[in-house]
């Protein structure tokens, strides 16, 4: 989310901002983070994420219910399956809103909650009416 093409350019990567960009214009403050602090992959397996050990996924487990202790924040947005469980396993003392990822691989996810096809544009247009509700009913 730091380099500018990702956030406008990159067809593959833009839908993040995108939806960032709602929340930002909603008027809410976001941090982003992931659950899994590093990706690794190796040139020899088409650069696929390798797995990492139980214990280095419980250590970042511990970080990110460290950092959600520190800004105590009103909501917890998650995207995708691996985030969506690990915050529900978190038992939060907090509104936690899951979402499919963004990114292609989760369209028919996106297909069966929109009800049609995942166009970009058709996944922000859901989540501003979506998300912005939700966060508009803990007001």
């Amino acid at each position: 989310m730091h380099l500018k093409d990702c956030r406008e350019k990159l067809r593959n990567t833009r839908v993040y901002f995108d939806l960032i960009q709602v929340l930002l214009e909603g008027g809410y403050r976001v941090y982003l983070t992931d659950v899994f602090k590093i990706w690794v992959s190796k040139s020899s397996n088409g650069y696929r994420s390798i797995r990492l050990n139980q214990k280095d996924c419980d250590r970042f487990i511990k970080v990110l219910q460290g950092e959600l202790n520190i800004f105590k924040p009103i909501a917890v947005i998650s995207w995708g399956k691996v985030a969506n469980q690990t915050v529900k396993n978190l038992d939060l003392k907090t509104n936690h809103f899951a979402f499919p990822h963004p990114s292609g691989a989760a369209n028919g996810a996106w297909r069966k909650l929109l009800g049609k096809s995942p166009t970009r544009e058709n996944k922000v247009n859901f989540w501003k009416q979506t998300i912005i509700g939700y966060l508009n009913d803990l007001s």
